[in-house]
């Protein structure tokens, strides 16, 4: 025989090797014949008419070549394919594949990025990235790509299998309990990981550990035929290398399977040939540049060896990591979930419930504690109490949710057996109230806080989330009562003392504010934030060499918070040390989101004039910082009607990947999001504000504007929508709907500087000159800080002939303003020197 024989699978039309009984993408029985017949990879050399320029057809022979084993001929043909086509999708997964074969893992992610970023959905990429970050030992983020996987293939069994092993390997052992039942309910009946899964998810439901020592199953791309399990597996014996004990830095090795995570439409076969040698003509698609890995702080270097002891089956000595890590950071979340299942795996189920109450009650998101609690309690004989903490979970968790699904059975199970729910804890009020603040009812929040207060008057944490709950609404004096009644309690709580911090900030108490966070320092020398906010509010006090030492203190500890390079840039330069400023300026640029645009131009401006040249300022900015292109202006009725679109999650699920898409600066996807949100809730005004901001990003001004006008006829209190429709309304060229907008703004905060600006530059639009400087004045005295009001008033007066008021607004200007501002600075020394000559 010449070559390699391959087969076609009749089901979905992979390429397979001859013999396999059963085809391991799409799990159909293997036939002789047929349309499985062989295809010579060698001898059947004839080429397609064109399939030089056919991008597809270099793709499945990149295919072919994968599963022959050719890794680097695989790579010139996905490159050629990439070369005719840079948006082919598989082509980058192809490509990937190929390299994490290779052992070049890092260029295998860059290129499975570069494959979600054309095609966002496709859970083949998502579950590729999860495996590839598995070898990396990033399991926290492996987990979250798996869960991706199974949102867009959620037929795809093994991706639900690697999700639960992910999570075990976490210590969200509910979580991983609720993987595996979704890999049973979909996995065919002779699947060879079925009865040991089985097995598992009963000695979980048992409070027992199984042995389980991969933490991704192992795909390979030409698998050989599964053995059939045994009849009474003991553990489950995964086809994969175990985890590696802590001292290893050996990472896991899974091999990353080429074939789509669910079903696909069968793809065009191509003849194939062997190793293709492209064009010289065509040069090969570079493998996208990896960025270098930040190191890891103290307490994640802690969670990752609790991590890999933990999966080792080694609970004392990964329950001393996570103490260690809580000596650093009493509420760091991984921690504190490891410690909760250290403890039931160790027996200790008093322990666990206690550890799994103060997990909820530091982080309430995660609800799957409340399973987890509620199984330790069920363990524990109390019934009336897991009971409860399922009733909770239910209350906050969608109805498609795992969690829920997982709880339901557990609640059928405990209602059976006669038991009576105990009340509501303080816990279960906190857990509805912030599921009312991520919907955006925060009135609602506010009153079931009460409730929580009611039955714990001395929770320090309760007081924190009322006041950050009436700080959102503005309500600061109130909101700095109830920090102040949470320090009685808790007098060392950094959190507390920074969150007071913040709020005397917003009150332009800044003295006040620096000693709020002296003292959440003191509690805490590792508590970034606090070094972070207090470097930014020494600026504005004009005292720059102790704001850079608390800045570089806070890029220290937290080095991917963009805001605090971005201010450490302002105080370099304002100290005169431009090239460290520069250094910081691109630091940020790498780091920033989309929705930090404002900072993000003022970044590059100063980075062109410190660097003497706007064309490389241009080519530092990183591509995540960069705004999307603007959508063609809609053609259609811009009235905001209810989608038609069928929810695939609840509302509160929908909206919650609405707005983080939209914090990442996707607005199609967000908007996508949004969409199901309303439908599964018309009343809930956060999905449409949030679509409406969505569309503001992609400069579909009407469509937004209508959006905003849907959501605010719901809550006519939400500042936010009124400022933002503002925006909107501003660059229709509307300038009197803009300035009806900042009034209704302001009636809700009238002490918020920015909405008088914002009012001002309403009525400088408008021709209203005299008006605009009154809002101006009313800006400054809130925040004498502003330096564009300041600014904005002198350009007033000097547009109304006050040459001597102009004179005194400049000066003033030139004298307070940031550097940043160096093009306002510029025009009002120009304008000085006019108006004094003349």
């Amino acid at each position: 025989m010449i070559g390699r024989v391959l087969l076609t699978c009749p089901s979905c039309g992979k390429a397979l090797s001859e013999g396999v009984p059963v085809c391991p993408f799409c799990r159909a029985p293997m036939q002789a014949g047929g349309a499985g017949a062989p295809i010579d990879v060698v001898a059947a050399g004839a080429g397609l008419p064109g399939e030089d320029e056919d991008p597809l057809a270099w793709v499945n022979r990149g295919l072919v070549l994968v599963n022959q084993g050719n890794d680097e001929g695989a790579l010139g043909a996905f490159d050629r394919a990439l070369a005719l086509d840079p948006r082919n999708g598989e082509a980058w997964v192809g490509k990937s594949v190929a390299l994490g074969r290779l052992g070049r893992i890092q260029e295998e992610l860059a290129c499975l990025d570069e494959a979600l970023r054309v095609e966002p959905t496709k859970g083949q990429a998502w579950y590729n990235k999860g495996n590839a970050l598995v070898r990396l030992q990033r399991l926290g983020e492996a987990q979250a790509c798996f869960a991706e996987a199974t949102k867009h293939t959620p037929d795809f069994p093994l991706g639900w299998y690697n999700k639960g092993l992910a999570e075990y390997h976490l210590g969200q052992l509910g979580e991983a309990a609720a993987s595996f039942g979704e890999f049973l309910a979909r996995a065919p009946a002779d699947h060879p990981f079925r009865a040991t899964t089985e097995a598992v998810v009963a000695k979980l439901a048992a409070g027992q550990a199984p042995l389980l020592r991969s933490t991704v199953s192992s795909i390979p791309v030409e698998p050989p035929a599964p053995e059939p399990p045994a009849a009474t597996p003991l553990e489950p014996p995964i086809q994969i290398e175990p985890l590696m004990p802590v001292e290893s830095p050996v990472p896991v090795e899974p091999v990353v399977s080429v074939a789509p995570t669910a079903p696909e439409p069968a793809p065009h076969l191509p003849v194939p040939e062997p190793a293709p040698t492209p064009p010289a003509a065509s040069a090969p698609a570079p493998s996208p540049a990896a960025k270098p890995a930040r190191p890891a702080s103290p307490v994640e270097q802690l969670n990752e060896a609790g991590q890999r002891l933990f999966g080792a089956e080694r609970y004392e000595e990964a329950l001393d990591c996570a103490n260690k890590a809580l000596a650093l950071d009493p509420r760091d979340a991984t921690s504190l979930s490891r410690r909760a299942n250290c403890f039931f795996l160790l027996g200790r189920g008093e322990d666990a419930v206690e550890a799994h109450e103060r997990l909820l009650e530091l982080h309430p998101g995660r609800i799957g504690s409340w399973l987890d609690k509620a199984v330790t309690e069920k363990r524990l004989g109390r019934d009336p109490q897991a009971l409860r903490s399922v009733i909770d979970l239910l209350e906050v968790a969608q109805d498609d949710d795992d969690l829920a699904r997982s709880a339901r059975t557990l609640k059928k199970e405990l209602e059976s057996k006669k038991a009576r729910p105990a009340a509501r804890t303080h816990l279960g009020w906190l857990a509805l109230a912030y599921q009312a603040v991520i919907e955006g009812r925060l009135r609602d929040a506010l009153e079931l806080l009460d409730r929580a207060l009611a039955l714990a008057p001395r929770d320090p944490e309760l007081w924190r989330y009322k006041g950050d709950v009436l700080v959102e609404r503005q309500q600061l004096d109130e909101g700095l009562h109830c920090y102040s009644e949470g320090l009685r309690f808790a007098p060392r709580d950094p959190q507390l003392w920074h969150a007071q911090g913040t709020a005397l900030a917003l009150l332009h108490r800044f003295e006040a504010a620096v000693a709020a966070w002296d003292r959440a320092i003191e509690a805490a020398p590792i508590h970034g934030a606090s070094w972070a906010d207090r470097g930014k509010t020494l600026g504005v006090l004009k005292r720059h060499e102790e704001a850079l030492a608390s800045l570089e203190r806070a890029v220290a500890l937290a080095p991917g918070a963009a805001a605090a390079w971005h201010d450490k840039a302002l105080a370099e330069e304002a100290l005169g040390r431009t090239a460290d400023a520069a250094r910081s300026l691109r630091e940020f640029l790498e780091l920033a989101t989309p929705e930090m645009d404002a900072e993000i131009e003022q970044a590059r401006a100063r980075l062109a004039a410190l660097e003497g040249g706007a064309a490389r300022a241009a080519a530092s900015a990183p591509a995540a910082a960069e705004t999307p292109p603007a959508a063609p202006a809609a053609d259609g009725p811009t009235e905001a009607t209810v989608p038609k679109v069928v929810p695939t999650v609840g509302h509160a699920e929908a909206l919650k990947r609405g707005e983080s898409q939209l914090e990442l600066g996707s607005f199609g996807p967000a908007i996508e999001w949004f969409d199901q949100a309303i439908v599964a809730d018309q009343r809930a005004y956060s999905a449409w504000t949030g679509k409406a901001e969505a569309l503001l990003g992609l400069k579909r001004h009407a469509e937004a504007v209508a959006h905003f006008d849907k959501g605010l006829a719901l809550n006519p209190r939400y500042v936010i929508g009124w400022q933002k429709r503002a925006a909107a309304l501003e660059a229709m060229g509307d300038d009197q709907g803009a300035f009806d907008s900042w009034e209704r703004a302001l009636q809700l905060a009238p002490q918020n500087a920015l909405l008088w600006h914002g009012r001002a530059l309403a009525q400088v639009s408008l021709g209203r000159l005299e008006e605009a400087l009154k809002s101006f004045e009313q800006a400054l005295a809130r925040d004498p800080n502003l330096a564009i009001a300041r600014f904005m008033r002198a350009s007033a007066e000097d547009r109304l002939g006050r040459t001597a008021e102009a004179v005194i607004a400049y000066q003033e200007f030139v004298d307070l303003a940031p550097a940043h501002l160096g093009a306002q600075i510029q025009h009002a020394r120009d304008r000085l020197e006019v108006l004094r000559r003349g």
